[in-house]
């Protein structure tokens, strides 16, 4: 039987329903909910939280969008910083991110267009949602 604070996940035509019982989700904080969904890893005896985690937290608290812009690229295109923009119930808030193939893992050298971008993006996610937590995808 669940218990206050559970998670039910009930998939009705094809939709996957979330329902949190006997608790409203200001109860519990941030970090918390993050844990319990399983977007928190750990490495290396330290803690992150996961880039899916911080857009399904923000869409909970009211996201309403998120933009991106490319800031400065080097001539040779292969450094890249992006500003993002997390806009939404809980205000506005601004994260910067860069990637160069010195500062990405080697499966990621490929694509550290992208990379920088999903970094600016999780640093505006982390201050829209509260989460002082760095994220795994700002050290890949």
């Amino acid at each position: 039987r669940p218990q206050p604070g559970d998670w039910l996940k009930i998939e009705l035509n094809s939709c996957l329903i979330i329902i949190l019982v006997g608790a409203s989700m200001n109860k519990l904080s941030s970090l918390e909910l993050l844990k319990k969904e399983g977007y928190v890893i750990t490495l290396q005896k330290k803690e992150f939280v996961l880039y899916a985690g911080l857009l399904w937290l923000a869409k909970t608290k009211g996201l309403e969008s998120i933009k991106t812009e490319l800031i400065h690229t080097d001539p040779q295109k292969t450094w890249f910083f992006f500003k993002a923009i997390a806009e939404g119930k809980e205000g506005t808030y601004e994260g910067h991110g860069d990637a160069a193939p010195f500062n990405v893992g080697k499966l990621v050298k490929p694509s550290v267009f992208r990379m920088a971008e999903t970094r600016a993006k999780a640093r505006a996610l982390r201050d829209y949602c509260g989460v002082g937590m760095c994220s795994f995808e700002e050290l890949s």
